[in-house]
Formats: structure tokens, C-alpha cells, sequence
């Protein structure tokens, strides 16, 4: 969901209007919701980065083996 923040950020912020599904149907973003997609990044990159946060597809390298 955070990259299609973003993308509707970079649409927004060049005058354009952004859609994306949602689990409710879809969504349009204009300028006028450029505070929200600003607060809704800052949300879902704490929610990445926090300890227990989501689960992610990434895997660590183990060298100790």
C-alpha cells in the first residue's frame, strides 16, 4: 500500500488525480488530498520500520554458518 502512496503523491503533487483499489472498492486522490497521502506515508513508514511491525519479504543473509 505505502508505493501506491507514493505514486499517488508524485501524480498529485503534477496536477493529476490518482485511483487505487482498495479492500472497499477504489479510491481517487486529487490535490486536495495531498495532506492525507503525506500523513498516510508518514503512518505506513513507521508501521515498515518499527520493531514488530508488518512482515516483510525480506530475508537477512546469515554468515555465520
Amino acid at each position: 500500500m505505502l508505493d501506491k502512496y507514493y505514486e499517488a503523491q508524485l501524480e498529485v503533487a503534477d496536477g493529476k488525480s490518482f485511483t487505487f483499489a482498495t479492500e472497499n472498492g477504489t479510491r481517487t486522490m486529487t490535490s486536495q488530498d495531498l495532506p492525507e497521502i503525506r500523513k498516510q506515508i508518514t503512518l505506513l513508514e513507521r508501521r515498515v520500520t518499527a520493531p514488530g511491525g508488518q512482515p516483510h519479504n525480506i530475508t537477512l543473509a546469515n554468515f555465520n554458518h
